[in-house]
């Protein structure tokens, strides 16, 4: 059945910069802001509108909206004729821990925490402050402004952990799926969460598998990841 869904700021950037093919880095470059900058904005973390007007325009026209459109609400709106599973929009500052976060907007349905949330349920991650999107891999569509669904055939060649209701990628799974596409994650979890996995193993990295395709890159950030708890 067809419906109308209302996208948040953050699925609309979202959306169009994947519309184009477009890496966040990609966009980041467009735009002429740091990656970090740009994803704030895609995570919700930070709002186009309450930006300075010079970063806006640029970020849109690296995503190709109109600008004009954009300001009128002309992108709110987006048609479907994919089944909806309703999640409540909640952010991690309503709840004790990010873990009770997770478990109420992902426990119990056909979904696997991944990336960033992985990280953060795996307690490698201490998060951000009123977060307000979860990484998943699901088989089907999710629309949910505060669910970033990445999707997958199946679930049977993804490590998993259980954690009560919650499925999770294991941290071999989740540290090789983030460094296999690096341009397109949240690079400061990835960067405190190897580092969090190193002291976690007596400043040690015994133990990570880490595939040879990604060594490179592993080879690249693990000093940062060693040195992280020292500069911040």
């Amino acid at each position: 059945m067809e419906y109308q869904r209302v996208l948040s700021e953050a699925g609309i950037i979202k959306g169009a910069r994947k519309k184009l093919g477009l890496t966040q880095q990609q966009v980041a470059d467009r735009s002429r802001i740091r990656l970090r900058h740009y994803q704030r904005f895609e995570r919700g973390e930070r709002s186009l509108s309450s930006s300075s007007f010079g970063i806006a325009c640029r970020v849109l026209d690296a995503l190709e909206l109109d600008i004009p459109s954009y300001a009128h609400g002309g992108y709110v709106y987006e048609r479907s004729l994919e089944r909806r599973l309703e999640m409540a929009s909640l952010t991690s500052g309503e709840f004790l821990s990010i873990r009770a976060w997770h478990r109420a907007v992902v426990g119990g349905k056909d979904l696997i925490l991944c990336y960033t949330s992985a990280l953060e349920h795996l307690q490698f991650f201490g998060g951000y402050m009123n977060e307000k999107s979860i990484d998943v891999y699901a088989r089907q569509p999710v629309y949910a402004d505060n669910i970033n669904c990445r999707l997958v055939d199946t679930f049977s060649d993804i490590d998993t952990v259980r954690f009560g209701n919650v499925l999770c990628t294991s941290v071999n799974q989740t540290l090789n799926d983030m460094l296999a596409n690096y341009d397109d994650i949240d690079e400061q979890s990835l960067i405190e969460g190897l580092s969090g996995y190193y002291y976690s193993q007596g400043e040690s990295f015994d133990g990570l598998y880490i595939k040879s395709e990604n060594m490179e890159r592993f080879n690249l950030i693990k000093d940062w990841a060693i040195e992280y708890y020292d500069e911040v």
